[in-house]
């Protein structure tokens, strides 16, 4: 959202705004259960329409929601297994046609569905590796066509949905090989080129593949820096189809 980049700092709590080129503009949140407070701050997601920044606040199983410069406006949540409620909300992806907001419910396996004010809408998703069925997933994006992409990242695999949460399609399994994962975290849609970006994080790499699940390219990341393994734990893209990637080491 105009040229900023919005991070959430799991282990630091606080929201951090980039400008393209990585310089900080501003920061906000401190560890806690107050408004504005997080414990372990786990994505974060812009309405490129309104502003609007939402994030998932783990430790709390809550959602939060601020202006684009970081005022809290409200949240949602508690922690348990009733809709609504979460067991370490991960990733959030926003419906901007439709101003629905989808949480990857990761602990329990699940995906759930709000309008932007935090209305409960509908959930999908349980304990499982059949179609439809979550091993802790992770990260979650959408195409132009409304279908959802949800990491299931300990079956190590990709599962594609509608709207509504119908099983459409799944691939993927466990390994190193052209379409294979080894914990596949987070994802990324880029609705020009219609290609899904995935980060196989203990692989080392970005997958990149058609919305039918395709190989495209392979983007080996180096296997090192500063001695530390590069263990990719998101993606995302700007609008000019620059990607971004954060290394969680």
């Amino acid at each position: 959202l105009n040229n900023r980049i919005y991070v959430a700092h799991i282990n630091n709590n606080p929201i951090q705004v980039f400008d393209i080129k990585g310089s900080l503009i501003k920061t906000w949140g401190t560890k806690g259960n107050g408004t504005g407070q997080f414990d372990a701050p786990g994505d974060v997601a812009v309405d490129p329409v309104t502003g609007y920044v939402f994030v998932s606040d783990i430790n709390n199983s809550r959602i939060q929601k601020f202006d684009s410069d970081g005022r809290f406006l409200k949240m949602w949540g508690s922690a348990g297994s009733a809709n609504g409620q979460f067991n370490h909300p991960a990733d959030i992806v926003i419906d901007t046609v439709k101003r629905v907001l989808y949480v990857v419910d990761d602990w329990n396996n699940r995906i759930q569905k709000f309008e932007t004010n935090g209305k409960f809408l509908s959930k999908w998703g349980s304990t499982g590796s059949k179609n439809g069925q979550f091993r802790l997933p992770t990260g979650i994006t959408m195409d132009g066509n409304g279908k959802i992409y949800v990491a299931d990242t300990y079956n190590n695999r990709i599962q594609k949905f509608d709207e509504n949460g119908h099983f459409i399609s799944k691939w993927g399994s466990s390994g190193g090989g052209v379409l294979d994962f080894n914990r596949p975290d987070g994802l990324a849609y880029d609705t020009d080129s219609n290609l899904l970006y995935v980060s196989d994080r203990k692989n080392g790499r970005i997958l990149v593949l058609t919305d039918e699940g395709k190989p495209f390219y392979d983007l080996v990341l180096p296997e090192t820096t500063g001695g530390l393994h590069i263990k990719p734990r998101d993606v995302t893209l700007d609008k000019d189809g620059k990607l971004y990637v954060a290394d969680k080491d």
